[in-house]
């Protein structure tokens, strides 16, 4: 983000937006999270009963599982519990209860009965893991078939899906699960709301109580002895089959042939960032932004950077990857002041070359350049996002591939409508170190030694 004067990048203050470890077989089936504050003795043995058949009674030392308790455990035994009590994930992660009442295992209302137009607030408690894996398909029914997500809240940062993709459930009935837009995927994170059934008057339609029947499964509860009806394994295989799964198909495939390098899930796999790195065309210290940014990725985020706000997140990759002197970036243009009170560039009167980038303009981008972009928050006095370029997606369409972070998030590879939200700051590193951090053996020491990268 941007506040107005003679050198933009430099004076910004406004804050903006923002692995799973292997389980060992012989270890305890409901596993804690890595990194997680563990709970002892008792609680970890009652913990352990909610793969019981009968778990429902589950109390955790004389009291009911709160959420709190259950944000504990690994990705793993998270899913494994949505699969048998669907809606615990929705009750563990969202604001539907306090963090610390009790779940009646009995009673999933909201879940069962979603209400269209209703805000969630979504919070991982903390668990790392869970945070940069488990989507709004895990933790929704597949009766909400219509979401809209306002990053970090912002409702001004909206997001509304164009099709959910899959039945329900993280790596379930298919490797592609989840909601999807224009730009791919639409990854949640603590700190955004979600909009049951999407924003706005249209909200109802975006709810479909059939939508699950023809997949589900009749079988007996082993605790009351009645049938009901579940998802199960035979579930997922029906809908592979279907009509439903066959849209799946021809909406990733255009979704993919416009976007060809889209988000399909949320976070990054090795063999992502390594094409991501291969593709990087820049050099010298441009170059090695890139490179920074993407180990940094790579490992979680944890490497040391404690932004304040997207501006000190672009900074101190600047720096780690070799950008010294008391300003990390020379401006080329720059349309901060040129809509003064507005959040939106594209104001009456606006334009191209007058409150944002001209064509010409955007061709000066390239991968490792700062950039301020309009996506109209509300955090920052113009609306503007400060980010670090990393590629053209489609640069026909101005959809980017961004880096950039804050204080509530660490980090975030994320893409970016640069039509609809455009350009109007660009960057370039200014003074740099005679010899460029070799960022592979900064990577390197930190995995042996966890040593953060020095700033320069």
């Amino acid at each position: 983000m941007g506040k107005e004067d003679k050198k933009p990048l430099e004076t910004v203050k406004a804050p903006d937006d923002q692995a799973e470890p292997k389980v060992d077989p012989e270890a305890p089936k409901v596993a804690l999270a890595k990194g997680a504050e563990q709970v002892s003795g008792k609680a970890e043995e009652a913990l352990r009963k909610l793969e019981d058949a009968n778990g429902r009674a589950l109390t955790l030392e004389g009291k009911e599982v709160t959420p709190l308790d259950l944000s504990k455990l690994s990705v793993e035994s998270l899913i494994k519990l949505e699969d048998q009590y669907p809606g615990i994930l929705l009750y563990t992660f969202t604001d539907i209860i306090g963090e610390k009442e009790k779940i009646d295992f009995s009673k999933w209302e909201f879940y069962k009965k979603p209400v269209a137009g209703q805000e969630l607030k979504i919070d991982f408690r903390g668990n790392e893991a869970a945070n940069e894996e488990i989507g709004a398909a895990d933790i929704l029914p597949p009766s909400v078939r219509c979401i809209t997500v306002y990053e970090d809240g912002d409702k001004a940062l909206a997001r509304t899906s164009q099709r959910r993709l899959g039945l329900k459930g993280r790596n379930r009935s298919s490797e592609t699960i989840g909601f999807f837009d224009k730009e791919g995927y639409i990854p949640i994170y603590t700190g955004d709301v979600i909009v049951v059934g999407g924003a706005g008057k249209e909200s109802a339609k975006g709810i479909d109580f059939n939508y699950e029947k023809p997949f589900l499964t009749k079988k007996k509860d082993a605790a009351s002895g009645k049938e009901e009806d579940v998802l199960d394994e035979g579930s997922y295989a029906k809908y592979e089959q279907s009509e439903e799964a066959k849209k799946d198909q021809e909406f990733l495939g255009t979704l993919l042939k416009e976007n060809p390098h889209a988000a399909t899930r949320k976070g990054m796999t090795e063999e992502d960032i390594a094409a991501m790195e291969a593709r990087n065309t820049a050099t010298g210290i441009n170059s090695n932004i890139v490179k920074a940014i993407l180990m940094v990725v790579r490992n979680g985020g944890k490497m040391g950077i404690n932004a304040s706000c997207c501006w000190d997140w672009a900074n101190k990759i600047y720096r780690m990857a070799g950008v010294t002197g008391k300003w990390p970036a020379k401006g080329v243009f720059s349309y901060a002041t040129k809509y003064p009170g507005s959040k939106n560039c594209k104001i009456p009167g606006g334009g191209p070359g007058i409150t944002y980038a001209t064509e010409a303009q955007y061709n000066m981008v390239q991968p490792g350049d700062w950039i301020f972009y309009n996506n109209r928050n509300t955090a920052d006095r113009h609306g503007n996002h400060s980010a670090i370029f990393i590629e053209w997606l489609d640069r026909d369409r101005k959809i980017a591939r961004l880096g950039s972070g804050n204080a509530g998030r660490e980090f975030r590879l994320h893409t970016a409508d640069l039509s609809d939200k455009p350009l109007i700051h660009l960057g370039k590193p200014a003074k740099v170190k005679p010899a460029l951090p070799d960022i592979a053996a900064i990577e390197a020491k930190y995995r042996q030694d966890r040593v953060p990268p020095t700033l320069a």
